[in-house]
């Protein structure tokens, strides 16, 4: 018996990142296919069902949706913590006096930092928290992107040079 489920001819053959898969045992040479039944109900240690984090990829200084599943348990939308950050959207480019102000949502991703660049070199750096900067001393037609940055530390190789 699994969690109230009551399993004959079954044998348990994965259980993974939460999923729990089984393979019935019986004997089914008279069908075309062997059935699996795979459940993908994400749990909580305590045994409960993981709720969606109540995170706003645009919303300027909240809680990173990283630290809001450690702290709560909950689930981050594509969260991948060793890959490249996606790039994050932009919503809004504007002219404030001599500054644009730029305005983006964060992407699905793990980001430490938003890299602001002015025809294709780096201007600005804004935190994991921030949503808008401005950027000034720019051309009347430049290109004003705003990437998405993950610090990860890299290994380092180093020698003592003598004279």
């Amino acid at each position: 018996m699994l969690g109230g489920l009551h399993l004959k001819n079954v044998q348990l053959i994965s259980v993974n990142d939460h999923t729990i898969s089984f393979v019935s045992t019986e004997d089914y040479s008279q069908y075309e296919d062997i059935v699996t039944t795979t459940s993908s109900k994400r749990l909580t240690p305590g045994g409960g069902t993981l709720q969606q984090c109540d995170y706003d990829p645009c919303l300027e200084g909240q809680t990173s949706c990283f630290q809001l599943a450690i702290s709560t348990h909950c689930l981050c939308r594509g969260l991948p913590l060793n890959e490249v950050p996606k790039a994050p959207s932009l919503s809004s480019v504007s002219w404030n006096g001599s500054k644009v102000v730029l305005k983006w949502c964060a992407p699905y991703s793990h980001v430490t930092a938003y890299i602001v660049t002015v025809g294709g070199e780096e201007r600005m750096t804004f935190g994991e928290g921030e949503r808008s900067g401005a950027v000034g001393d720019i051309d009347d037609i430049a290109e004003v992107c705003v990437k998405a940055g993950c610090l990860i530390p890299a290994e380092t190789s180093c020698h003592a040079a003598s004279g």
